[in-house]
This record gives structure tokens, C-alpha cells and sequence, in this order.
């Protein structure tokens, strides 16, 4: 089960009640607490569980408001370029759903910078900044390459 979800103003993201049931997870005030990490260009997000809590390092908590809303830290949002606008795929993973940046509500198609080609099976590089497929992915070594030799040897002469 997969839901796209549109992150909204300061990172403002609304849960599918689906997605709320999965994770065990009760909407009334101070039963709603999850936690947030990344894992690769993923957001995890679990039901917080004081009892896992490390002495000395506190995880990034929010609560989900009764209307299915939460925040996502702005750490998080910086750190992996979310910005308003931008759309989410969520699915559960074991007891944890994860959220990863898409391209637009539609579909996750990617599309290559060097040669345009869409793909789902295009690459992500840069916690996805910058998406290549694997004839962008040639184009673009040997690109770096010319150039990088052709400096080299004009520095030798």
C-alpha cells in the first residue's frame, strides 16, 4: 500500500488514516508521538517508544495532530532539499512507514539531466539532486574524463 503526499507550508505532511492505523498509533493528544530518522535519502518514521531511548541521544520527536497532520523537522527537510511543494511517497516497512521525495503526485518517473530519458529505473545521486540514467551515466564519465585529461595534459606542455 503506497499513498503520495504533498508537503505543505514548514513542512506540514497529512497521514493517511491508513497509514496511522498501521503504525499503532492513536490520535488523541500525548498517544501520538513519532520519531524521525533517515536512513540513505529515506524519512523513517516510527511510534516513539521512550523505553528505546538512548542516555545522551534524544531522537527528533513530533506528535501527529487529530486531524492527521505532522511536522517534519526542519533538520530533516534541510537536510534532504524538502521544500514546499515537493511530494512524498509513503509506505509501511516492517513496523515503520517511510517517506521518500518523488518527483510529482502522478508517478515516481525520473527524469535523466543529461539525456532526458525517463525511467523508473533512472539513478539518484546526491540524495536526489541529481537523477541520471545509465547512458547519462556514461555521457557523463566520459565527459569528466575529456576534460579532466585534456587540463592535464595542457598543464604537462
Amino acid at each position: 500500500m503506497k499513498f503520495k503526499v504533498r508537503i505543505q507550508k514548514l513542512g506540514k505532511v497529512h497521514l493517511p488514516d491508513e497509514i496511522i492505523a498501521l503504525l499503532n498509533i492513536s490520535k488523541q493528544k500525548n498517544k501520538s508521538r513519532v520519531e524521525f530518522f533517515i536512513h540513505n535519502a529515506d524519512i523513517v518514521v516510527r511510534k516513539f517508544d521512550y523505553s528505546r531511548v538512548i542516555k545522551g541521544l534524544e531522537p527528533i520527536t513530533r506528535n501527529i495532530d487529530r486531524n492527521g497532520y505532522i511536522i517534519i523537522p526542519k533538520q530533516i527537510r534541510e537536510k534532504l532539499s524538502l521544500r514546499e511543494g515537493d511530494y512524498l511517497e509513503i509506505h509501511k516497512r516492517r513496523d515503520t512507514i517511510v517517506m521518500r521525495k518523488t518527483l510529482n503526485k502522478k508517478n515516481s518517473v525520473k527524469k535523466c539531466l543529461v539525456t532526458g530519458e525517463e525511467s523508473e529505473n533512472n539513478f539518484e545521486f546526491l540524495n536526489g539532486k541529481l537523477i541520471l540514467s545509465k547512458e547519462g551515466v556514461g555521457q557523463l564519465i566520459s565527459e569528466i574524463e575529456s576534460k579532466f585529461l585534456y587540463k592535464n595534459k595542457s598543464e604537462n606542455c
